[in-house]
């Protein structure tokens, strides 16, 4: 199978956010029945943020969260009213819609008040305002690994069934910042 490194993938955001000074960060991670159903990349990300936030001080908020617009931004709304000393998140995925939005509603401004990374590929990091720092996902080569290996399956050129998991790479666009004392 092909998959990103989601644990590297973790790890790095959370690294790259605590050098800017942020000492308090949600992980807006895979929703909370694909935990439940023991989703790999779900369990790995929830495991690593847990683990590095501790080795690096800072406090991390694990948040199972839908990919749907509308219960992000209920998660994210209830994060900033609750959790006001929380200044950066990590999303696994698409929840960035639901947090930006909330943020918006909250008159947080992105990156002055609060930081966003997001495992998110490059053709659409970069039509936001402000453009999303995150960890580069291949789409592409992705879909073309996978569709190579699964030609070598039906054609019984693979034996053995192969991963590939693909390396985090950081781009910092204009989402991220150091931590505000909001």
């Amino acid at each position: 199978f092909v998959d990103m490194d989601f644990g590297g993938a973790v790890e790095t955001s959370l690294a790259h956010l605590a050098g800017l000074g942020h000492t308090c960060v949600a992980l807006f991670n895979f929703p909370p029945e694909l935990l439940a159903a023991g989703y790999t990349s779900a369990l790995i990300a929830r495991d690593v943020f847990e683990s590095v936030a501790a080795d690096l001080g800072v406090r991390g908020i694990h948040l199972p969260c839908s990919h749907n617009p509308r219960e992000a931004f209920t998660v994210a709304a209830e994060l900033l009213r609750s959790e006001p000393e929380c200044t950066a998140a990590i999303t696994t995925g698409w929840q960035f819609t639901g947090l930006l939005s909330a943020l918006r509603a909250a008159d947080l401004h992105v990156p002055d008040e609060f930081s966003v990374v997001s495992v998110i590929a490059a053709q659409f990091a970069e039509m936001l305002t402000p453009a999303l720092t995150g960890i580069e996902w291949p789409a592409f080569e992705a879909g073309r690994m996978a569709a190579e290996m699964l030609i070598d399956k039906l054609t019984g050129k693979a034996t053995v069934p192969r991963q590939h998991l693909f390396s985090p790479e950081l781009v910092v666009r204009e989402s991220t910042g150091p931590a505000s004392r909001r």
